[in-house]
């Protein structure tokens, strides 16, 4: 049940359109729920808040001037709780919130600014892990893909930039530098990232999405939902969802500049931004442009790189420039429109020299590309009170040309490009509202249903291997609150339960019905035990499907001793047109704590387990140990006939790819190994993520806050049925077994302002040969000051900030290779950037 102050639409927009006023306050202390509806009634504001949310706090007197938003700051101080602008109205909500209700009556917002859960009002019975875009900026952090890295639960091994070569990388590498978030490591194509709320385009080949394209100077926060949601999102929500959420009420103008280097050489960095935003009488428009640069590190740079060649690129040279605008208006007391749109480009280079010494020309590769995505989300909401319609709709493209070229003794050997052109379309219609009262508060439903459409075009010279993926889906979800205020009782503050179905149609593949189950129960005021079951599956990449089959002649040697001299092996490799979706069976358990009794602070440790079965894989990565091994039976035919090896061959659009050196005879084949891609491989994975918070006030002008964030993950792998399983996590180019990051920031309302945090990297182990050995674990320190200098107008300020990452310059732990060619270090869970000084000077009007 929200407790909230109802007001006037005219007298919210008539607010809105001002410039922020001061007014006298003289608020007594008392309950936190009553003071901030003193304030609201006093300054003619909507101010929205859960009653559990500030049950058992209690505001400070309030008296002076102040602005409204200044006003309600000032009554949460020494909470966990925070003050959002949504719409002409002010949300208040938990800092580390479990999905708290984001309404947005004034906004004329269809987006679903709830991650987990499609219902207003309701909680999610998964954790939500919430980063405030000024809080990470005031750690330094500068754009996504940084704080892409600092996420416990995000694995950087798989479609980032500075993931280097050589044997067990492929898949982590890309062509254009984008960044994909990778949560508990299940892949890229495994995590599904929404801008407020609805689908971005995928990039490059992986299915992955770019998620540093949205600058972080247009991001209010993002939310981490790591947890099996396709009962409310559909397709790729196994490994979890992550939310990016925009600015969307915003009056003024900023500028943000930002430059920086590695101590250690490299890596220089520039980064401009500005945003702009207006409010008129029912809407309102932002507009954020972004340029950003930095220069490559060279393994020349770097002492622990000194074996391969020092033109080597270990991070590569990117340029971007992003363009975001997030608007919307009110017509009528019903119809509210709004629409966000966004476009990034993106220029990087690396270099691979094929040798330890000389220039770049005699002997290597040299990859540019000059890349653009963008997307169009428009959406309308019909105010049916109390139920509402949302519509919305999403375009996006993505645009990546990726240009090889091959140098030797000086000259141009090889020129290769390759384009990667996705698109994506989605048409959504929904509806949310009440049914009925229970006794602990109002059940409610949403529903709705869509059609969304994947394309990719892969171009290669002449070749061109186009496809698509259509879906027609539906979806319910109830919620329904059993146990609340008005009928609790010992042992029972509060429980609800909730359900959601989804059911996905697809063209060509398999249909498939996901459902979730969600409990939320209070035993007492301050602590929550949440419980959550689902299932989740992600669609074939159409990558997988499009990857051109080859049917390759291999000679005897290619099998080992069991394959007789004089005979040969057919392998096939490449995509399939039969591959089915993808499924997950998942849990989680979650107790939250916020004491009454000690305001400010807010605990919440969860425990999840992952069964993901049917996943897509090429299987065979030994010839030999196909032919050996009975697990691998299914996918190997001895002695094949004439028919099956001319089925074989068939396959191959391009015919045979015969590199015994001698004229193909059917007759000497000895086997038929099929390596195709195929629903073959199962993961388990499970563990424990955790979270502690507490802010504390102390004199009147200075607050210190401590948080910190920690994942502990175990999982494993099973190739094909027969064949043991095998540890990932805690394994070289997997992620480790824990990670996690923690600190304190103290400001002073004078404007000075320090964060000190810690970043841990827990150890893998090498088991890539009989002698394995652990890699070091690692600590990091991340230290900001920054200082606020006010301007003459309310509205106007400057701040600088200055920021150390990895203050102590630790470096990556060595590992062995097979060639000074490939960095000895694992490229997936360390950086190459080392220690990075960085200044930045903010200014607002």
């Amino acid at each position: 049940m929200l407790g909230s102050t109802l007001l006037a639409s005219t007298a919210v927009a008539a607010a809105a359109e001002g410039e922020p006023t001061r007014q006298s306050y003289d608020v007594p202390s008392q309950d936190l729920g009553a003071a901030l509806r003193a304030v609201g009634r006093a300054a003619n504001r909507e101010i929205i808040f859960e009653t559990d949310v500030v049950q058992g706090k209690r505001a400070p007197a309030l008296d002076g001037s102040y602005t409204t938003r200044e006003a309600v700051e000032q009554l949460l101080r020494g909470t966990d709780l925070v003050a959002v602008e949504r719409g002409g109205a002010i949300l208040i909500r938990s800092r580390f919130r479990e999905a708290s209700a984001e309404l947005s009556s004034s906004g004329g917002s269809s987006d679903i600014v709830v991650t987990g859960s499609r219902i207003r009002g309701a909680e999610s019975p998964s954790a939500v892990y919430e980063y405030s875009a000024a809080e990470v900026k005031q750690q330094g952090v500068t754009d996504l893909r940084e704080l892409a890295s600092i996420i416990p639960q995000n694995f950087t091994g798989g479609q980032n930039p500075g993931v280097g070569q050589g044997p067990g990388l492929f898949g982590s590498q890309n062509g254009d530098s984008s960044t994909a978030l990778n949560l508990r490591g299940l892949g890229p194509d495994a995590t599904l990232t929404l801008l407020n709320g609805r689908r971005m385009v995928y990039g490059s080949i992986t299915q992955g999405v770019d998620f540093s394209s949205i600058p972080l100077a247009a991001v209010e926060r993002v939310e981490v939902l790591p947890d099996g949601a396709s009962a409310l999102y559909g397709s790729d929500a196994v490994g979890g969802v992550v939310n990016i959420l925009l600015k969307r009420n915003y009056r003024g103008l900023a500028f943000d500049t930002a430059i920086g280097a590695s101590t250690d050489g490299g890596n220089f960095t520039q980064n401009y931004s500005a945003v702009g935003g207006t409010q008129w009488s029912g809407g309102g428009l932002v507009l954020t442009g972004n340029f950003a640069r930095n220069s490559a590190i060279t393994a020349g740079r770097r002492s622990y790189t000194a074996a391969m060649n020092p033109n080597a690129t270990l991070f590569p040279m990117i340029r971007t420039v992003s363009v975001v605008a997030s608007g919307h208006q009110q017509i009528g007391d019903v119809l509210s429109l709004n629409a966000d749109g966004y476009y990034t480009s993106r220029d990087t280079a690396t270099d691979a020299p094929n040798q330890t010494t000389g220039p770049l020309t005699d002997f290597g590769v040299i990859l540019r590309s000059k890349s653009w995505t963008y997307g169009i989300m428009p959406a309308a909401t019909i105010d049916l009170s109390p139920w509402k319609i949302s519509l919305n709709g999403v375009f996006g493209r993505s645009f990546s040309p990726i240009v090889t070229r091959v140098f030797l003794q000086g000259s141009q050997l090889l020129r290769n490009e390759v384009i990667y052109d996705n698109e994506n379309r989605v048409v959504e219609a929904g509806a949310e509202g009440p049914l009925f009262d229970l006794p602990g508060g109002r059940v409610r439903l949403a529903f709705g249903g869509g059609w969304r459409r994947n394309e990719l075009t892969t171009t290669r010279a002449t070749v061109v291997r186009r496809g698509d993926q259509s879906a027609y889906y539906g979806y319910a979800e109830l919620n329904l609150p059993l146990v609340g205020e008005q009928n609790a009782m010992p042992g029972v503050e509060k429980l609800r339960v909730s359900a959601a179905y989804r059911y996905e149609r697809y063209d060509g593949l398999s249909n498939v019905g996901t459902p979730r189950l969600g409990l939320i129960w209070a035993p007492v005021r301050g602590a929550e035990i949440k419980l959550s079951w689902g299932r989740s599956f992600k669609a074939p990449t159409l990558a997988q499907q499009l990857s051109i089959p080859a049917a390759t002649l291999l000679s005897a040697a290619s099998g080992g001793s069991t394959v007789p001299s004089g005979r040969t092996l057919l392998s096939l490799s490449g995509g399939s047109t039969t591959l089915r979706p993808e499924r997950a069976t998942s849990f989680s358990a979650t107790i939250d704590i916020r004491p009454p009794t000690l305001p400010g602070l807010a605990v919440s440790v969860s425990y999840f387990d992952v069964r993901y079965r049917d996943r897509i894989v090429a299987p065979v990565g030994s010839i030999e140990t196909a032919l050996l091994s009975q697990a691998f039976a299914e996918l190997v035919e001895f002695r094949p006939s004439l028919s099956a090896i001319q089925e074989a061959v068939s396959v191959s659009p391009t015919g045979l790819n015969n590199q015994t050196g001698r004229p193909f005879d059917p007759a000497s084949v000895f086997a038929i190994i099929d390596g195709r891609f195929r629903n073959i491989a199962s993961t388990s994975y499970s563990g424990v993520d955790g979270s502690i918070s507490y802010r504390l006030e102390f004199g009147s002008r200075n607050s210190l806050s401590f948080r910190a964030d920690a994942s502990y993950l175990t999982s494993s792998r099973q190739l094909v049925p027969l064949e043991p399983s095998v540890q990932l996590a805690g394994t070289i180019f997997n992620p480790p077994r824990f990670r996690a990051r923690g600190g304190l920031s103290w400001t002073n309302s004078g404007g000075v302002g320090a964060n000190l945090f810690a970043n841990y990297l827990g150890s893998v182990r090498d088991n890539r040969t009989a002698s394995t050995y652990s890699t070091a674990s690692m600590t990091t320190w991340d230290i900001t000051a920054r200082y606020k200098l006010n301007g003459e107008s309310s509205r106007s300020n400057w701040e600088v900030q200055m920021s150390v990452l990895n203050l102590f310059d630790r470096k990556p732990s060595f590992i062995r290779t097979t060639s000074a060619l490939f960095e000895p270090y694992d490229s997936t869970n360390y950086s190459a950037i080392g220690r990075f000084v960085k200044f930045s000077l903010s200014a607002q009007f």
